[in-house]
């Protein structure tokens, strides 16, 4: 499960303790709560086999020309879903995945 979906589920979720108001959070540290849960998974995920990539990791994928492939198409993924995620989730829709990008040195195949 995305950080995204893990959020949308449990804001969906019904609890009654969920009625009483929680205070909010600005915009700005939104972001950064959901920048610094989305960089604790993903570097995670680069050590584990993704599906997306032939059930190997990231890095392993990007050791091979077929293997960069798939990783540049499951990165260009991640970046879109979570450019889809709009208003709704500020601080994903704002997450910056470039670092990956240059983690796995496939920085000059992004386009």
């Amino acid at each position: 499960m995305t950080p995204g979906q893990t959020l949308a589920e449990r804001e969906s979720r019904t609890d009654p303790e969920s009625d009483r108001e929680a205070p909010g959070l600005s915009p700005e540290d939104e972001a950064r709560l959901i920048g610094e849960v989305m960089e604790r998974h993903y570097r995670q995920v680069l050590d584990e086999a993704v599906p997306a990539l032939g059930d190997v990791t990231p890095r392993q994928a990007a050791r091979t020309v077929n293997g960069r492939e798939k990783l540049v198409a499951w990165l260009k993924s991640l970046e879109n879903n979570a450019a889809k995620a709009g208003d709704g989730q500020r601080g994903l829709a704002a997450y910056d995945f470039t670092w990956m990008w240059h983690e796995l040195g496939v920085t000059k195949l992004r386009k």
